[in-house]
């Protein structure tokens, strides 16, 4: 005879001597649902896995496919500018050339320069506002 552990539902456990077969098929039994419960838990953490990753790779790729769009509307965007204006605009924002630095380097006023990007800029705007197919 064996000594088996039962946990009622109700929170309460309670302790019965058993023959040695119902002892060992018990254990049995708790062992298999035991390994039922941690096969479930990878399971459903792998699935939660999986799914974070497919929804990450799909951001990434979205990502990639807007930004893409994005270099796409801002060079056509540019070539609706004048050569001059559009290499100031792509000095200023995209290489991060100070005014300081392009009125040194084309030898004019910080003020010429700063005239000329609201120049670019204004034409840029009004593309905008007539609503022009890039």
């Amino acid at each position: 005879m064996k000594t088996v552990k039962y946990n009622f539902c109700v929170g309460k456990m309670q302790e019965f001597r058993v023959e040695d077969y119902w002892a060992e098929y018990i254990q049995e039994l708790n062992r298999q649902e035991y390994n039922n419960d941690h096969a479930e838990t990878r399971r459903h953490t792998s699935y939660c896995e999986n799914q974070h990753n497919i929804a990450t790779e799909y951001q990434l790729v979205e990502n990639l496919v807007i930004n893409r769009e994005v270099k796409q509307l801002i060079e056509n965007i540019l070539e609706k500018l004048e050569p001059t204006q559009r290499k100031l605009i792509e000095k200023i924002y995209l290489e991060n050339i100070s005014l300081r630095e392009i009125a040194h380097v084309l030898g004019v006023s910080e003020a010429a320069i700063s005239h000329r990007r609201d120049r670019a800029l204004a034409k840029l705007r009004k593309y905008f506002d007539k609503g022009v197919n890039f």
